[in-house]
């Protein structure tokens, strides 16, 4: 989108002003008309759908100049419908990126490590649709792309970010569609199916400006993508966005301050450094044998040990994360459930800066869930059976 739209609008709107003033059989008064046109269309962050609008315009004009023949009323009324029409899309558009859909309540941790763990999952399934190019029937690869959209569609709808969830949603139908064979990855399918993958990039990468008080809107093409994506028969009308690329571009640029690591690779690491702690300490073992004839070899050991167990315990609190980021997620989780059936409750929590393995949070976090439904589902009464049974409209919810 432009930066300046106060100055699109009036460029828009002199150029209605020049058509008015046209005179028909001037050819050179239409050529620099459709040089004003063309200055317009040059314009950095002009949206595509008002370029297009313009380039028929142009294109209609040009080709009535080839004929070395004046403009008719009726030429001159479709160019000037063609403006309007310019300047109403522009403002439509404006409005729409006006609109902030991001929650004005979220959970700041929640929502950046759902980008991250999010990112992993639009990667493998690039990488399956890369697949897809030349086994277009690789029901796996399919498998993988739609996975994706599914997980991501759930994470998101928890998280209150409906653009991202709305987006996934009729982009898992579309791939629902590949993997029961209505329709095969190739051709425009394959566009549409990447650029989808493209537009859900976008959006989760844009979730950052949220969190920093931005706007999070739709990007250019949200719309008539999704449209596609419901009727997959439109597909040749569809036409990409060319912002989006340059967009991506800039925010994997400015998003560079963390680094995803396979959990396997970190398990491999502390294995190792639980085998250098085991071999220094059959060191140590060997200098007590050589007695006080070696005190420089000693002091150099010792300072070896300093390093070793400082490694030790870097290692160690590398998987360590707060039990502060599972307990937000059960408040919430507490708070929906007893938003849907019309109960009252409040969470006492402490002991949130705990920290554990993170393995041991993945253990523990399906049974918590379970154990937070049962309390709001059958440990706490409605508020009218609560105040009858004399006891406060909120029940409580400890976690510690």
């Amino acid at each position: 989108m432009s930066s300046n739209f106060t100055s699109d609008i009036s460029l828009l709107d002199e150029l209605a002003a020049q058509l008015i003033q046209l005179e028909p059989e001037d050819s050179l008064q239409i050529a620099h008309f459709c040089e004003s046109i063309r200055k317009l269309i040059g314009q950095k962050g002009l949206p595509e759908s008002v370029e297009a609008i313009l380039e028929e315009a142009v294109k209609k004009l040009e080709e009535r100049q080839g004929d070395n023949a004046p403009l008719s009323q009726e030429i001159l009324a479709t160019i000037g419908n063609l403006i309007e029409k310019a300047v109403e899309k522009y403002q439509k558009q404006m409005v729409k990126e006006r609109i902030n859909y991001f929650p004005s309540e979220f959970d700041a941790d929640l929502i950046k490590e759902f980008v991250v763990e999010s990112m992993e999952l639009v990667a493998n399934a690039e990488e399956a649709l890369l697949t897809l190019e030349n086994i277009p029937d690789d029901k796996e690869a399919i498998a993988t792309v739609f996975r994706a959209f599914h997980t991501i569609k759930g994470a998101s709808a928890f998280l209150k970010l409906n653009i991202i969830s709305e987006f996934a949603h009729y982009a898992e139908t579309f791939f629902s569609k590949l993997r029961e064979g209505e329709i095969r990855y190739g051709g425009e399918y394959a566009e549409v199916a990447l650029y989808s993958l493209d537009m859900l990039r976008a959006i989760i990468l844009a979730t950052e400006k949220g969190l920093t008080g931005q706007s999070w809107s739709k990007p250019e093409g949200f719309d008539e993508l999704i449209e596609v994506l419901q009727h997959p028969e439109k597909v040749a009308n569809f036409r990409k966005k060319k912002e989006l690329a340059s967009a991506l571009t800039r925010m994997d640029d400015e998003r560079k301050s963390s680094l995803r690591v396979r959990t396997d690779r970190l398990d491999k690491l502390i294995d190792m450094v639980v085998e250098m702690v085991i071999a220094y300490s059959m060191i140590i073992q060997e200098t007590i044998k050589l007695g006080d004839n070696h005190y420089e070899l000693q002091q150099k050991i010792s300072e070896a040990g300093k390093i070793v167990r400082e490694l030790q315990n870097l290692s160690l609190s590398i998987r360590m994360v707060p039990l502060k980021s599972i307990f937000q997620r059960m408040v919430r989780l507490g708070r929906d459930l007893a938003n849907q059936s019309g109960k009252k409750i409040v969470f006492d929590i402490s002991g949130e800066r705990t920290e554990v393995d993170r393995n041991l949070v993945e253990l523990i976090t399906d049974p918590l869930m379970h154990m937070i439904r049962n309390s709001v589902d059958h440990g706490i009464e409605f508020p009218e059976e609560r105040r009858k049974n004399g006891k406060p409209e909120e029940g409580i919810i400890k976690l510690f």
